[in-house]
């Protein structure tokens, strides 16, 4: 039989059940985005990132090698959620030099 295991589901509601005790827990919140992606419910996880990423900037680099995310690497949306995050907390002279090789290479592409 298909689909997830008995102890998947369990946990699941569990975290789904933490969530209405500890809302803004990072870590939780980023643990529903790893089984939201497992189950190719993309969206959820995506909205789920974005939360966790609000409250914990440094989770994205987790996120970048996370093997239970692998099925949103590929995805722009994904993409770009790490990247404003990666600005987002990067010092300015880093998103300076970002801005500027942001620039050229739409100036490259444009060509």
């Amino acid at each position: 039989r298909g689909g997830r295991s008995f102890c998947e589901q369990v946990a699941d509601l569990l975290r789904i059940s933490s969530l209405s005790i500890a809302p803004e827990d990072p870590v939780l919140i980023y643990n529903l985005a790893c089984v939201r992606a497992r189950e190719g419910k993309t969206k959820e996880a995506l909205n789920f990132l974005k939360k966790a990423f609000t409250l914990q900037p440094n989770l994205t680099a987790t996120a970048s090698k996370d093997s239970d995310l692998v099925s949103l690497y590929e995805l722009p949306e994904f993409k770009a959620l790490l990247e404003r995050q990666y600005i987002a907390s990067a010092p300015a002279e880093v998103v300076d030099v970002f801005g500027e090789l942001t620039e050229i290479n739409l100036l490259q592409t444009n060509e």
